[in-house]
């Protein structure tokens, strides 16, 4: 099947077309989430787990919806936020004080002193590995 043909087969039959998705897609998602992540192991749990909620959410779909769905962006953006989710870091420096080392967190990680960083310094950038 042609990629250009799966939003229609898969409105048609999600349960039966999703394995074409997935062989279409997975060689894709997995280099550009090895390249998000940098290793191998989380690369491929993450694609896992991106095919894994797109089925889920292409099944909570009407048939219209799935028919008119961008797929390519559509799971290349999900997967980009599970990867981010996943080994995303907030870096903040003070633009005022060149030369220290940035302070890493987990964008996930809300204690106070983070909270309170993110409110008050200058330069705040997000970054992957």
């Amino acid at each position: 099947m042609h990629e250009q043909q799966l939003p229609s087969a898969l409105a048609a039959d999600l349960d039966g077309h999703f394995v074409s998705l997935v062989q279409i897609y997975q060689d894709r998602l997995y280099g550009f989430t090895l390249r998000l992540t940098g290793n191998p192991q989380d690369a491929e749990e993450i694609v896992v787990e991106a095919l894994s909620r797109a089925y889920e959410a292409l099944g909570r779909y009407a048939p219209e919806r799935r028919q008119a769905l961008a797929l390519r962006p559509w799971l290349y953006h999900r997967d980009r936020a599970l990867a981010r989710g996943s080994h995303a870091v907030c870096t903040a420096v003070e633009e005022t004080s060149p030369g220290l080392q940035p302070i890493l967190f987990p964008l996930n990680y809300e204690h106070t002193s983070c909270i309170l960083l993110r409110q008050t310094t200058h330069s705040l950038e997000l970054k992957t590995r």
